[in-house]
């Protein structure tokens, strides 16, 4: 039972870590200091599908799946609603570069609209601070 609800909270973790390296730029706007986060987070979720790597939290859930003793038609609500999304059953190489370009892409057009809609400076003045 342990290692069931371990392996059902690493699904959770790995759910919302897709999530925060997909659209946490959304939270940038709100909270500037979470790009420390963010950044990093998504540029490693996007390298991992653009090179076919595979995250550590995938391994580490099916382990504690193999532990608990989990049989296919053991499959609980967490496990039916959330793996369909993180483990998509066409992923090929292909699929793979795709995700790794849309984390790239819709990342890059928030960044770039956070910048452009940043207060810009209106003289030389204000550059120096006089």
């Amino acid at each position: 039972m342990v290692y069931r609800i371990l392996a059902d909270l690493v699904l959770i973790v790995y759910f919302a870590a897709v999530i925060f390296a997909l659209f946490g730029a959304f939270g940038v706007l709100q909270w500037r200091r979470l790009i420390v986060f963010h950044v990093p987070v998504a540029l490693w979720s996007a390298c991992g599908m653009l090179t076919g790597c595979f995250f550590p939290l995938a391994p580490l859930e099916h382990g504690l799946r193999l532990k608990a003793g989990m049989a296919i038609d053991k499959i609980g609500v967490v496990e039916q609603y959330l793996t369909p999304l993180l483990y998509p059953t066409p992923l090929s190489r292909h699929f793979q570069f795709l995700l790794g370009a849309v984390v790239l892409v819709v990342n890059g057009v928030i960044y770039s609209w956070i910048l452009w809609r940043r207060p810009k400076p209106r003289n030389r003045q204000a550059l120096n601070g006089k």
